[in-house]
C-alpha cells in the first residue's frame, strides 16, 4: 500500500520557475507522481489535481493526448483531459457517457491483443460500474 500523503505537497499547478512552460511543468510533475506512485513494472497509478474537484485517479488512457479521470474518492465524477499545446483541458462526463468510452476502449484493448491492459480495465469497470 502507498501513503500518497507525503505525495500530494510535490503537486503543484503553477510553474516553480517562470522560463519553464506550464505544461511542460505540470507534465513534470505529473511524472514524477507517476514514478513515485509505482507499485511494480506493470501497476501504476497517476493522479492529477482539477482545481476545483480536487484529486482525480486516473482510469485509462482513451486516445492520443486524452485520458479518462474520476474523482479519487467518490468516484462518481468523470472528466475526459486532453493534453494539447495550451495545456490541460478538463471535459466533465456524465457516468452513462465514461461508460460508453471505456466500453470502447475495452474492445480496441481486446482486438489488439493487450490481455494485461484489457484485464486491468475489465476490472476497474467492475468496480466502478456494478452491475
Amino acid at each position: 500500500i502507498v501513503d500518497t500523503s507525503v505525495l500530494l505537497p510535490s503537486i503543484h499547478l503553477v510553474p516553480q520557475s517562470p522560463s519553464l512552460p506550464f505544461a511542460t511543468h505540470l507534465q513534470t510533475q505529473l511524472s514524477i507522481i507517476n514514478y513515485q506512485l509505482s507499485i511494480n513494472l506493470m501497476t501504476s497509478e497517476n493522479y492529477l489535481n482539477h482545481p476545483t474537484f480536487g484529486l482525480l485517479y486516473r482510469i485509462c488512457v482513451v486516445e492520443e493526448n486524452q485520458e479518462l479521470f474520476t474523482t479519487l474518492y467518490a468516484q462518481r465524477i468523470f472528466f475526459l483531459v486532453t493534453n494539447n499545446a495550451d495545456g490541460l483541458s478538463f471535459q466533465p462526463l456524465t457516468r452513462a457517457d465514461a461508460r460508453l468510452m471505456l466500453d470502447n476502449r475495452i474492445r480496441i484493448l481486446k482486438r489488439n491483443g493487450q490481455i494485461l491492459e484489457y484485464q486491468e480495465l475489465q476490472a476497474m469497470i467492475q468496480q466502478n460500474f456494478p452491475g
